[in-house]
């Protein structure tokens, strides 16, 4: 039990970090199951290392873009397509972090039942902006590339470097993007069809 946490964040997920009502930090992970935070130094500790991977990261995707731009003129338009590798080794670090914390059993807590809580709390307009906004941001991701690509039919020699880099880094992360946004949407249609 952390005596310092403040009483009215109890409940509230900040920096997936989550205040039970007994007090007790816990660490909501992307990936894999909740750990209970040892300590408050420990959560600290966690927030230097994630600022440490970033910033060097950042400091790598800037001078790696730099020097792709001296070379081949094409590496300032790559300095973004850096951030998925950054964001990736973030998390990374952070899991390996925080694999020596104590898991929570599923029985405990459970991240999915936290957020049907969440969105039980929400009024019925809430709801359905919540589900038709991320229904729209999914069409969205989907319908774009099929447009682009119909629309402007370029052949993969014709490509640059940085567009050819561009396409796979896209290509690899918009199924995860979709995937999280239709988990998200799922869970507040289930609660929304529940009260309708």
């Amino acid at each position: 039990m952390l005596d310092d946490v403040d009483r009215t964040e109890v409940g509230k997920l900040r920096n997936d970090f989550l205040t039970d009502e007994q007090g007790r930090r816990i660490y909501c992970a992307p990936f894999g199951s909740a750990r209970w935070v040892p300590s408050l130094e420990e959560e600290e500790k966690l927030g230097r290392l994630k600022f440490r991977v970033l910033f060097v990261g950042m400091v790598v995707a800037v001078l790696g873009a730099t020097a792709l731009s001296i070379w081949w003129d094409e590496g300032s338009s790559l300095t973004g397509m850096w951030v998925a590798p950054v964001c990736g080794a973030q998390m990374f670090a952070v899991a390996r972090y925080v694999r020596r914390w104590p898991a929570i059993p599923r029985s405990e807590f459970n991240y999915a039942s936290y957020v049907t809580s969440i969105h039980e709390r929400r009024s019925l307009l809430s709801l359905w902006s919540i589900v038709l906004s991320r229904i729209a941001v999914c069409a969205g991701l989907v319908i774009a590339p099929i447009w682009l690509l119909a629309h402007h039919q370029p052949t993969w020699s014709d490509l640059t470097l940085s567009k050819k880099i561009a396409m796979v880094v896209l290509a690899l992360m918009l199924p995860a993007i979709l995937l999280g946004i239709a988990l998200s949407t799922y869970r507040a249609w289930a609660v929304l069809r529940k009260r309708i």
